[in-house]
């Protein structure tokens, strides 16, 4: 259940959201009308808008607009620029509107208006904009006898949904949450209660559950209790001075229902419907680690083998359970990956094409998780970093097959083992060479000046090269290496 929290923006907020997010990813100066045609909105607004964002947060942003009608920002410091995001986030009514809802519910649309500070037309605008953003979603406003409350298919859907949407907004230190001081005291809680049996190493999911016990707190205390879940393993105790901090925001509630809130979450990080449900995911990420070493020829050890398969089940879980995206803007697995993708583009389409795989196979988001997951396998398996295509080299002579082996020998010498563990020589004499099939190779070298390829790429080389003329051809090997990572399709 995605919470993706810029769905839930009013229009003009969402338009400054993706102007900031276009701003942050060109370095350079961008057009206004690029801007207006990847917006598809009008010049005009995206000139009102650049204005608003300009006096609100020109000075924090170094924002300019030059005269040809580009616009561009620089900003270093991204907690600065996390903060004006909190703060456009805050000024949304949809968002704080739907806070409402949830934590003061059955208030009619006067009440809310008053409390927001804007018309009741605007609020019946907001509806609208929240329904649009809820239709995908198991989540729905009500109305019963003028007043407005949340309702999920399921108390744990909503529940799961509030978890998300705080999670996302607690992204921004602009972003108001109710009783936020009680977030570590509940980490505690959970740590030594919950999750101590548990291997948890995504920080994103542990601040969900963070969420998730902070909403069913909430919602035991103002009487909804949730459904029990068939899989759950019942805790041996909760004891009195684990919960005692917790108490004081949630008085009458007691000590039965705290063990059912634990019961429901431990149910959710072990949430498998089944042993075949687990089976099935577990034999994917296999096939998945075994992908990986075929795709990239990276060796993995028995602690990094482990770690991959315990990823996969980990995403497929997080997604089942709360499929809580953190925004782009901030997100360190998504500029790690772009780096990746700018730094060795054979590397990143190689797992992309691979996350593809696996998303089809067990039912992922295509998006959701991308990033991270090739976030972690980069720093759980650095050697993927030192990734590089493979090369195959056709050496071709007009002295015979012997001469071949010569030249190819002489070519050896001069790189080191990184560089030949990604090359394959092919040796063939000229009379092998005019029936040969060339499509699947890379690179000709060859002594004779009047052989011409159509569309391989050509080394000449001398009878006997020199040192001087190795060197040149190992310059000329990294240009071919580069130009294939920037090219190579891996399906």
């Amino acid at each position: 259940m995605a919470a993706v929290i810029h769905h839930f923006l009013d229009a003009q907020s969402n338009r400054q959201y993706d102007i900031l997010l276009i701003l942050k990813e060109n370095a350079k100066p961008i057009k206004l009308e690029i801007i207006s045609e990847k917006l598809n909105v009008s010049l005009a607004t995206i000139k009102q808008d650049l204005s608003l964002i300009e006096i609100k947060w020109g000075h924090l942003l170094n924002l300019s607009i030059t005269d040809s009608q580009k616009v561009e920002i620089k900003i270093k410091n991204n907690s600065l620029f996390q903060q004006i995001i909190g703060e456009l986030i805050t000024e949304s009514v949809p968002l704080k509107w739907l806070t409402l809802m949830f934590f003061e519910p059955y208030k009619t649309l006067t009440e809310y208006a008053d409390k927001l500070h804007v018309s009741r037309s605007t609020l019946y605008r907001t509806q609208i904009t929240l329904e649009n953003a809820f239709e995908a979603l198991p989540i729905h406003i009500r109305q019963r006898q003028t007043r407005f409350f949340l309702e999920g298919d399921t108390e744990d859907d909503l529940r799961r949904f509030f978890a998300a949407f705080l999670l996302e907004s607690f992204v921004f230190p602009g972003a108001k949450v109710p009783y936020p001081d009680i977030f570590p005291k509940m980490a505690t809680v959970i740590t030594s209660c919950i999750l101590s049996e548990s291997e948890i190493d995504d920080d994103q999911q542990f601040y969900f559950f963070q969420f998730l016990y902070y909403v069913s707190l909430f919602r035991e205390y103002h009487g909804f209790a949730n459904e029990p879940k068939e899989f759950a393993q019942p805790l041996e105790e909760v004891t009195k001075a684990s919960v005692s901090s917790i108490r004081s925001y949630f008085p009458t509630l007691k000590q039965e229902q705290f063990q059912q809130i634990h019961e429901g979450i431990y149910a959710h990080i072990h949430g498998w419907k089944d042993v075949e449900e687990r089976d099935r995911v577990e034999l994917t990420a296999f096939r998945f680690s075994k992908m990986l070493r075929e795709k990239t020829s990276v060796q993995l050890n028995d602690k990094q083998q482990e770690f991959v398969v315990r990823l996969v089940k980990q995403i497929y879980l997080t997604e089942k359970i709360s499929t809580t995206p953190s925004s782009v803007f901030f997100d360190r697995f998504y500029y790690f990956s772009k780096t990746v993708e700018k730094s060795n583009t054979s590397l990143f389409q190689i797992l992309n094409a691979m996350y593809d795989c696996l998303s089809e196979e067990i039912g992922l988001e295509p998006q959701l998780h991308r990033h991270s997951v090739i976030y972690w396998l980069c720093i759980e398996i650095p050697s993927l970093l030192f990734y590089m295509p493979k090369l195959s080299i056709l050496v071709v002579s007009d002295l015979g097959k012997n001469h071949g082996c010569f030249a190819a020998r002489m070519i050896k010498n001069i790189l080191n083992y990184d560089e030949l563990k990604h090359l394959n020589f092919t040796i063939a004499s000229l009379t092998d060479y005019a029936t040969m099939n060339t499509d699947d190779f890379d690179l000709m070298i060859i002594n004779n000046t009047q052989i011409q390829h159509p569309s391989l790429p050509v080394f000449y080389i001398d009878d006997c090269p020199q040192e001087i003329e190795l060197y040149r051809f190992k310059k000329y090997l990294n240009r071919i290496v580069e130009q294939k990572k920037d090219v190579q399709n891996i399906c």
